[in-house]
């Protein structure tokens, strides 16, 4: 059977006397309102249980779950499979556990807990009420009046006219909650509800879904509006938006209920469609902040800097250099680590996570521009300027970004950050372009031409700048694989022709010829030798030997 188990922790204290009057009598059938999904009534395409009791079923004709309202209570309905009632209309509750959640605030933690209680042990055929999110009512479990016989008092079975278990006519369930109790746990206004049944009183097992076969998910269920209050523009008691009209088919339907599809957010409700790249709940329309970086787009633009298809504003690394915008644009102590971190709540509802708004008391972006060039570090491939791109001087931000002279500033954001100098600028300390160091006697001059390497911008002698060959990304270090780095190799690719001379970018892939990987010509191993006619030159050269040895014997 497939189910979706949810456990809930009891925050036990002595109880409390509240408003528990049962109700004088019970809606009828059709005043009861379907608990929807994505739109449409609940339904049970899960498969009958052995004891029918226990299953919630319904289907698109006769819903699974239901709720209605009157001046004094809630009443929330579920669809048995058979009556949990024992054997007669007064008998007590058969031993097991019927529940229905209710969530304010969507945040996964119940206001109230109802559970139906029928297990024949403590607290047998009554109705607990149980605050599973102590920030937003009540921290106390409540009990109203005893529901056993008669059944009539705070909950009721009766024939539901259908036959979806294996054996018996379907029953409803229905209990009624007094709505100042619910009051006094939070729960007023707008809610989402789960429903099910469970053999213990702590967790609930949904054994009915939506249409789509997939566990139910949280359900909007609006407490009815109070008469004439829709479409004022505010958000009254018992609605979920209000965008300040009647009409429907805008997000906010005539009844102030949020519908199907979309997202509404403000009084008046400004409501827009669930296109929601960040996933913090604000569509993109309403967002200022789409990308979830914690720069808001009006400062990113919709420019795509780094050509990856997405523009700055739905972009995490708007320049491409391998180092997040959360980071590079929160980081004004230049440490490269971020200065704020999102905490998870947009309290204003903007989009703008409270770390990153100091609307809600946050760090606005700091936006910083390490080398002063007009580009903030977060649209800027080289945030230092030293020639040495970022994605280079730090290839592995989630492991760490190096601080080679070890002043609290990674190399990425430091112009200055080769311990010892560098003495040609090509980005290598001359620690390592010359081990020996003081003794300048030893040091490699790879080229030959009488300036050691720490001293040469162009190592090998190849016409381009050392600084230039290492700066180019997405190839191998060494790409003929002979043991020489690029940049000490004036073949680089070993395809016989000088880098120099090969500046271009033939096939436009961002890699400059010279290091692109050399070409095999078929059939010859190593691509090498293919003037002398492939593999079947040696028995030509055999037999020409063969002949001039001949012609001089003669």
């Amino acid at each position: 059977m497939r189910a979706l188990s949810l456990t809930f922790v009891s925050l036990l204290a002595s109880s409390t006397a509240f408003a528990q009057l049962p109700p004088a009598s019970f809606p009828a059938d059709g005043e009861f309102t379907p608990f929807r999904c994505d739109g449409d009534p609940s339904t049970d395409p899960v498969g009958d249980v052995l004891v029918d009791y226990t299953d919630i079923v319904g289907d698109t004709d006769d819903a699974a779950t239901f709720y209605a309202l009157d001046a004094s209570h809630l009443y929330l309905r579920m669809r048995l499979a058979d009556t949990p009632g024992g054997s007669g209309a007064d008998a007590p509750f058969v031993a097991f556990h019927w529940m229905w959640g209710l969530d304010v605030d969507g945040d996964g933690e119940l206001e109230a807990l109802i559970v139906l209680d029928g297990d024949g042990g403590p607290g047998a055929d009554e109705i607990t009420i149980i605050d599973q999110d102590p920030d937003d009512g009540m921290t106390a479990d409540v009990s109203l009046d005893p529901v056993g016989p008669p059944l009539s008092s705070f909950a009721t079975v009766r024939g539901a006219g259908t036959n979806f278990g294996m054996r018996n006519a379907d029953t409803f369930l229905t209990v009624a909650v007094p709505l100042e109790t619910l009051a006094d746990f939070g729960v007023a206004g707008s809610f989402r509800a789960y429903a099910g049944t469970s053999s213990i009183p702590t967790s609930i097992d949904t054994d009915w879904a939506c249409a789509d076969g997939e566990p139910a998910s949280l359900m909007a269920i609006p407490v009815e509006p109070v008469a004439g209050s829709c479409g004022n523009g505010t958000i009254d008691a018992g609605e979920m938006c209000d965008d300040g009209d009647s009409a429907g088919g805008d997000g906010c339907s005539a009844t102030c209920e949020i519908e199907p599809g979309f997202t509404c957010v403000g009084e008046p409700s400004s409501c827009g469609r669930m296109n929601d790249f960040d996933g913090d709940g604000v569509p993109d329309a309403m967002d200022a902040d789409a990308d979830g970086d914690g720069i808001a787009d009006a400062d990113e633009g919709s420019d795509d800097l780094d050509g990856d298809g997405a523009g700055n504003d739905r972009d995490r690394d708007s320049d491409g250099d391998g180092v997040l915008d959360e980071v590079e644009g929160h980081d004004a102590d230049m440490d490269g680590v971020a200065d704020a971190i999102a905490s998870g709540t947009d309290t204003d509802g903007d989009g703008i996570d409270d770390a990153f708004d100091s609307d809600d008391g946050g760090m606005d972006a700091a936006r910083q521009d390490s080398d002063d060039d007009g580009a903030p570090d977060f649209l800027d491939t080289d945030d230092d300027d030293d020639g040495t791109s970022t994605r280079i001087e730090c290839p592995a931000p989630s492991a760490g970004c190096v601080d080679s002279d070890s002043d609290g500033t990674p190399d990425y954001l430091d112009a200055d950050s080769v311990p010892g100098g560098d003495t040609d600028g090509d980005g290598l300390p001359d620690s390592v372009e010359c081990p020996d160091m003081p003794d300048f006697a030893d040091c490699p001059d790879t080229d030959g031409d009488g300036t050691p390497d720490f001293m040469d911008p162009d190592d090998d002698g190849d016409g381009i700048a050392t600084i230039d060959e290492r700066a180019v990304g997405g190839v191998d270090d060494d790409i003929d694989g002979d043991g020489l780095p690029n940049w000490l190799d004036p073949d680089a690719n070993d395809d016989g022709i000088p880098d120099g001379d090969q500046l271009a970018d033939s096939d436009g892939d961002g890699v400059p010829d010279y290091l692109e990987p050399r070409p095999l010509v078929p059939g010859v191993a190593g691509g090498a030798c293919a003037a002398t006619g492939g593999p079947g030159s040696t028995p030509w050269l055999l037999l020409l030997s063969a002949l001039v040895l001949w012609r001089r014997r003669r």
